[in-house]
């Protein structure tokens, strides 16, 4: 029905899935399902941790290397590289291995020809 990946450094990957037909014994049924959605992780908080870390550690070795001058330099570097980590990183869409069970709910009844 619908798909969207996951943004590198924003947007949640979304899945949404329904049922249009079946085959049984050789002959198809039409079908009518609700939508079986499903969402992607959220990346915001690991991308800031990335970016907040690289700007610390940058900065750190920076008052290392140069002082207070080196301090303030290093900080953004390190920012961006925290920040190209990210988006390297970033993106977490959805998987649906094998066998992996997914749910759909008749909104209508459907009758099935068996034989016994």
């Amino acid at each position: 029905m619908d798909a969207h990946p996951s943004g590198r450094l924003m947007g949640r990957a979304r899945l949404q899935l329904a049922l249009e037909s079946i085959d049984v014994d050789g002959k198809s049924y039409q079908l009518r399902t609700d939508t079986s959605r499903r969402i992607g992780g959220n990346h915001k908080k690991r991308n800031w941790g990335w970016i907040a870390g690289g700007a610390g550690g940058g900065a750190l070795i920076g008052a290392l290397a140069g002082g207070g001058k080196g301090a303030l330099i290093g900080g953004p570097v390190g920012a961006g590289a925290g920040t190209a980590v990210a988006f390297i990183t970033g993106k977490k869409d959805i998987h649906l291995g094998a066998e992996t069970p997914v749910t759909f709910r008749l909104v209508r009844p459907v009758i099935i020809d068996v034989k016994s």
